[in-house]
């Protein structure tokens, strides 16, 4: 007889490097959401923060005149993140990576939200008695805010 999976809490309380790579994937994760809701709406589908470390914030776009824009706008967004976050951000460095051809046609498929929409929606499903339509409208609002 085969031993059943063990569940993925105990996994990464056993494997500290494992819970540290969570912590951080989180952590950034987080980072970029604080991101999108900085820059004006037109960057959201074409930045991303890719790493934030010694006060200074790496940030990457799929084209090179959202990149230039994006460095124009550098002391607002690391007055904006320092007060955010409560670190001490200072530097602001943005590097161009093309996306490749397949994930670029997998984000055209995705709808895209604004975050006014997903503030209706969470509106919207705080009215809403328990059921099936709540959780859709809160999960639909949740993907939007972290897109």
């Amino acid at each position: 007889m085969s031993k059943s999976p063990e569940p993925l809490r105990k996994i990464l309380d056993n494997n500290t490097r494992l819970a540290a790579l969570t912590k951080r994937s989180r952590q950034l994760s987080q980072l970029n959401h604080i991101l999108h809701n900085i820059l004006p709406s037109r960057f959201s589908e074409h930045c991303q923060l890719a790493n934030l470390s010694d006060n200074k914030v790496i940030i990457l776009c799929d084209q090179s005149s959202y990149a230039s824009m994006l460095r124009f706008q550098s002391a607002h967004i690391c007055k904006t993140l320092s007060q955010q976050t409560g670190m001490n951000v200072q530097q602001l460095e943005v590097k161009v990576r093309p996306l490749s051809h397949s994930r670029r046609a997998e984000r055209h498929n995705q709808m895209y939200l604004s975050k006014r929409s997903a503030i209706s929606l969470e509106q919207a499903a705080s009215g809403i008695d328990e059921g099936a339509l709540k959780t859709a409208l809160e999960q639909l609002a949740k993907r939007c805010r972290q897109d």
